[in-house]
């Protein structure tokens, strides 16, 4: 196997000739070679899938409705009502 560079290829599609032992040989043999080569991660580096695909968090659905809820005392708002409607 030759070692990647910036101008080759950044990931490969494998497919098993059979399952799971082709997968587990993969793991056991393919994997640590890898490893050693410094080509393949050891640990990941996030906490979340999210984090180690370098995506940002999106943003919160319910951030405002919590807010406007903070802002009447916890009370609720009905369906199509905002907060200046609210006594």
């Amino acid at each position: 196997m030759r070692s990647s560079s910036a101008n080759e290829s950044d990931g490969f599609n494998i497919q098993f000739p059979y399952l799971p032992a082709g997968l587990d040989d993969f793991v056991e043999q393919v994997v640590p070679e890898l490893q050693r080569r410094g080509i393949f991660r050891r640990e990941y580096e996030g906490k979340t899938l999210r984090e180690n695909l370098g995506l940002t968090r999106p943003p919160d659905p319910f951030a405002q409705k919590r807010e406007l809820q903070s802002k009447l005392g916890g009370g609720w708002l009905a369906l199509g009502e905002t907060v200046s409607e609210h006594p």
